[in-house]
């Protein structure tokens, strides 16, 4: 008699389709002895969602871009009113969440207390420590200048964006990574060239994240760029050569490659 597992995949074989919804599959390792009986070893759960032809594909993670970078890279941004951008399913409605870093609390604890309470479009009030928690058709959300708290110059924030997907049995919120930056204080500037966000990003992605933050915890002064060409930027043209090549770099007009 053929094995349960070995049944399901013939019937998955070929072009299987199914209703557009969210399906789960579990796998399951049991342990069958005299003495002991059936024992679970180890079980794994993965989601996967029905695409608008039905067709099984996996569920498409939120990956954020700017402001910042993951915990434990430091990252500082010199506009106070940051232009928040992620990546993800286009068309629906994500929620995005900013907090303070405040006293020993994790990362995780202070955006999880937050992500308990409504969203701001709801009633929700602010937790102490809570900058923004509202709810965005997609993926930009431009830090405004009134209606939330101020960042302040000197702190360090934690950003996350959620989305809810429908499984057939509940609703379940998928989350991003968790990343963090730090507002420097007024007329700070690297090196003697005040570069926004988006520089400091695209310098970053030219020295790859290791180095940018080794020197960022060290201290450098960004003196210049040399071109292949001879030619060298500095003052406002390397600034704006940076925030120009950011753009060719996501609109894949320029591939950096690993040197």
């Amino acid at each position: 008699m053929e094995d349960a597992g070995d049944l399901l995949l013939e019937e998955l074989d070929g072009s299987t389709i199914l209703p557009e919804d969210i399906y789960t599959i579990t796998v399951s390792v049991f342990q069958s002895s005299d003495s002991l009986g059936v024992q679970l070893l180890t079980s794994y759960a993965e989601n996967i969602g029905g695409g608008e032809t039905g067709i099984i594909s996996q569920e498409e993670d939120v990956f954020l871009r700017a402001p910042g970078d993951v915990v434990g890279i430091e990252t500082e941004i010199t506009n106070p009113f940051p232009q928040f951008s992620w990546e993800g399913e286009g068309g629906i409605q994500y929620r995005i969440i900013v907090v303070a870093q405040t006293g020993n609390e994790s990362p995780e604890a202070l955006l999880q207390a937050a992500l308990g309470t409504p969203p701001q479009q709801e009633g929700g009030e602010f937790l102490p420590f809570e900058h923004v928690d509202v709810q965005v058709l997609g993926d930009t959300y431009q830090y405004p200048a009134s209606g939330v708290l101020p960042l302040i110059a000197g702190k360090t924030y934690y950003w996350q964006v959620y989305r809810t997907v429908q499984t057939a049995a509940d609703q379940e919120t998928l989350r991003s990574d968790v990343w963090t930056f730090s507002l420097a204080a007024q007329g700070s500037a690297l090196g003697g060239v005040t570069l926004s966000e988006e520089a400091r990003q695209s310098l970053r992605r030219l020295v790859g994240d290791e180095l940018f933050a080794q020197l960022s915890e060290q201290g450098f002064v960004l003196e210049s760029i040399r071109l292949e060409n001879g030619s060298e930027l500095t003052s406002s043209l390397l600034a704006q050569f940076l925030e120009d090549l950011l753009v060719k770099v996501d609109g894949e007009e320029i591939i950096i490659v690993e040197n």
